[in-house]
């Protein structure tokens, strides 16, 4: 069975990334292979962030039409998506007693990944989640793994 892999946002903000020594290839590489070697998930959050973080920086509205175009037709098309329910905020209860400091967007995007059966939380490194023990230990009793690109 194909694992499910809960993306973070900042993995498509990565691909139109035009910093120097970024990892837009990476996440890119990634991105297409989903459906090959993991199934990937993607919330109406992460889709905001996405929205609210870069594509609405565009100046031209002919750049704009094109990266949503890009984003819908290349990138998101083999995602499922999904939205928050009640059980994931009252995961995100138990998180914050876990880490009163986990940013609420983050909690959110876990419990989500958990409820929806993820295997992995797919994310840049968040330095936060990532080296934080009791997050990681809660969420590997839950099923849930993170991976960073």
């Amino acid at each position: 069975m194909i694992p499910l892999h809960y993306v973070d946002s900042c993995i498509f903000l990565e691909v139109f990334s035009k910093e120097k020594n970024n990892k837009s290839n990476e996440c890119r590489s990634y991105i297409y292979n989903i459906e090959k070697s993991h199934k990937g998930i993607i919330s109406i959050l992460s889709l905001g962030e996405i929205s609210k973080s870069f594509l609405m920086e565009f100046k031209q509205i002919k750049n704009l039409e094109l990266s949503f175009d890009k984003l819908k037709e290349d990138l998101l098309k083999p995602f499922q998506l999904t939205s928050s329910r009640f059980e994931d905020y009252e995961l995100v209860l138990e998180l914050k007693k876990i880490d009163y400091n986990l940013e609420s967007a983050d909690s959110l995007h876990i419990a989500m990944a958990i409820n929806n059966k993820a295997k992995f939380f797919v994310t840049l490194g968040e330095k936060d989640l990532i080296n934080n023990d009791k997050l990681v230990k809660f969420c590997k009793e839950k099923g849930l793994r993170f991976r960073s690109l």
